[in-house]
C-alpha cells in the first residue's frame, strides 16, 4: 500500500506505475474534480487539503511509504512533519525545487527528488529499491527471533531446481548468522534436476512422508518458511491451517493470503533463485561457487533460458551469479539422465496429443509423480503452429497439469484458474502455470477416470479457445 499525497500529474503516473507493478495506491488530492478523475481511474482518493486530513485514514496500517508529489513546498513541509509525527518509522519521498530540498528533509523526509523530467522513473526506482531492502531486513529480523529452535523451510512437493536452489539460499542465510535451518520436502523427488542438484551439491535436505512427520517437523522448529509456493496445502503437504512466518515466491496467487511476519511475492519475476538472490546481496551475504551456480541455474530453467517471464531482476542476478557460476557443475545439470517412466510418457505424449486451433493437449498415462510434465510440455511447444500446450498426467488420485504459452491473447496461468476453479488448485504465470485436480471433483471416480480426463481435456480447450 503506497499514499499520494497530490494527484497532479506526476502523482498520477507514478501511481500508475506503481498499480501496474501491482501494488495498492490511494490519494489525498485537494481539488475535487481531480479527485474524481483518480477515482474514475481506479483509485482510492480522499478529497481534502494534505495539511489537516485525517492520517488515520490517509496513512491506515500496512502503509509502506508516503510519497509527497505536490509542487507546494510549505504543503508538502508541513504534511512530512506531520506524517513522521504520526508514524516515525514509515518512509517518506517528496518532491521539491532545489532550493526547498533542505527543508523537506529537516521535516522528516528520508528522500527528496527535485527534477520534473525524470521524478516518476526515478522515484519507481527509488521506491523499489527501498522495498527489496526493506524486505530483506525484515526477512533477516524473522530469522533471527527463531533462535534456538530455528527455521523450517518447506519447499513445494516433487521440488524443482528454482525451488531448492532458494530454500538453500534462504539456509545459507540463516546459518551465516547462526541460525539453525532445516529443508524439507514431501513425498519422493524425481525431477532429474532436481536429483542432481541434491546430489552434486551435498545439499542438506529431509523427504518427509506422513501428516505426522510435517506435523513433528513444525514442532521443531520456531519459524516456518515457505519457498517457491504461497499457501499451505496448495502444491504442498503442510497443513492449510498452518501460518508461515515467511513466504518466497514468485507465482501470482488469486486468492487472499494470510500474510506471514516476512512475505515477499512477486509474480511478475521469473524465478524464486532472482528474489533469494536480491536478498543475499541486499544483506551482504557472501556468494559461494555451489550455491551462486545453483541459484543461476534455477533462473535459467524457470524463465526458459531466459526467454520467457523474464524480468529485469532475473537478467540483473543472473548477471551477478555469473562471475561465481562453476561452469563444469552447471553442465551436469543441464544434461540429466531421463528415467524410463519419462521416457515413456513423451512416447504416450507424442502419440495422444490432439491440436486444435493452436493448442496442444496430451495426456501422459499414469505416473508416479509430476517430474515428467514440465520437460515434455516444453517438447509439445516445438511442434510447429503451436501457440499453448498442456500436458496432463494421472498421478495417484489427481489430475497434475503443466502448460506453456506464447500466445499474446492468452493468459494461461489465469485462463487455467478460472477453468478448474473448485476442482483443486490452477494457476501461474502469463506464459505458463501448472495445477493439481481432484478426479472425483472433474466428475471421475475408481472407475470413471478416463471421464474425468475427458472433462479436463474439454475445459482446457473450451478455456484456452
Amino acid at each position: 500500500m503506497y499514499s499520494i499525497f497530490g494527484g497532479g500529474a506526476k502523482g498520477l503516473r507514478l501511481g500508475k506505475m506503481l498499480k501496474a507493478r501491482g501494488a495498492q495506491v490511494s490519494f489525498v488530492e485537494l481539488d475535487q474534480e481531480r479527485g474524481e478523475y483518480l477515482k474514475e481511474q481506479g483509485f482510492e482518493c480522499i478529497v481534502g487539503d494534505m495539511r489537516d486530513i485525517d492520517l488515520g485514514i490517509a496513512v491506515p496500517d500496512g502503509t509502506r511509504a508516503v510519497l509527497v508529489t505536490t509542487g507546494d513546498v510549505a504543503a508538502s513541509e508541513v504534511t512530512i512533519k506531520r506524517v513522521r509525527a504520526f508514524d516515525g518509522e514509515i518512509m517518506i519521498l517528496a518532491f521539491s525545487s532545489e532550493d526547498g530540498a533542505e527543508p523537506l528533509r529537516k521535516a522528516g523526509a528520508d528522500i527528496v527528488l527535485g527534477i520534473p523530467e525524470v521524478l516518476s522513473s526515478a522515484l519507481m526506482k527509488v521506491v523499489e529499491d527501498l522495498e527489496t531492502r526493506q524486505l530483506s531486513q525484515t526477512l533477516l529480523s524473522v530469522i533471527k527471533a527463531s533462535t534456538p529452535k530455528g527455521v523450517a523451510i518447506f519447499c513445494h512437493d516433487n521440488p524443482d531446481a528454482d525451488t531448492l536452489a532458494s530454500a538453500w539460499a534462504l539456509q545459507h542465510i540463516c546459518e551465516i548468522h547462526k541460525v539453525k535451518a532445516i529443508i524439507y520436502y514431501v513425498g519422493v523427488m524425481n525431477m532429474p534436476q532436481s536429483k542432481e542438484l541434491v546430489r552434486h551439491l551435498d545439499l542438506r535436505i529431509k523427504g518427509l512422508s506422513t501428516p505426522q512427520e510435517v506435523l513433528g517437523a513444525l514442532a521443531s522448529h520456531a519459524k516456518l518458511a515457505l519457498v517457491d509456493c504461497a499457501r499451505p496445502g496448495e502444491n504442498n503437504s503442510l497443513p492449510p491451517t498452518a501460518v508461515p512466518n515467511i513466504i518466497v515466491d514468485h507465482h501470482s496467487t488469486n486468492m487472499a493470503i494470510k500474510p506471514g511476519e516476512a512475505y515477499d511475492i512477486r509474480g511478475n519475476i521469473g524465478a524464486t533463485s532472482s528474489i533469494m538472490t536480491s536478498h543475499m546481496i541486499n544483506l551482504g551475504i557472501p556468494m559461494e561457487v555451489k550455491l551462486a551456480t545453483a541459484l543461476f541455474y534455477g533462473i535459467k530453467t524457470d524463465t526458459m533460458d531466459f526467454t520467457t517471464n523474464v524480468n529485469t531482476l532475473d537478467l540483473m542476478s543472473a548477471a551477478y551469479l555469473s562471475a561465481y557460476v562453476f561452469k563444469p557443475l552447471l553442465d551436469l545439470f543441464e544434461a540429466p539422465l531421463m528415467s524410463k517412466s519419462t521416457l515413456d510418457a513423451l512416447g504416450m505424449a507424442l502419440k495422444d496429443r490432439e491440436v486444435r486451433n493452436y493448442v496442444s493437449v496430451a495426456f501422459l498415462g499414469e505416473l508416479p509423480d509430476r517430474s515428467a510434465l514440465p520437460m515434455i510440455v516444453d517438447m509439445l511447444m516445438q511442434e510447429e503452429g503451436v501457440q499453448t500446450a498442456v500436458a496432463m498426467a494421472l498421478v495417484g488420485d489427481t489430475v497434475q497439469l503443466s502448460a506453456r504459452n506464447r500466445d499474446k491473447k492468452i493468459h494461461v496461468g489465469e485462463a487455467l484458474h478460472l477453468a478448474f476453479e473448485g476442482m483443486g488448485s490452477a494457476g501461474g504465470h502469463a506464459s505458463s502455470a501448472g495445477g493439481q485436480l481432484r478426479v472425483e471433483a472433474l466428475g471421475g471416480g475408481k472407475d470413471k477416470v478416463a471421464q474425468a480426463l475427458e472433462r479436463a481435456k474439454a475445459l482446457l480447450f473450451k478455456a484456452l479457445g
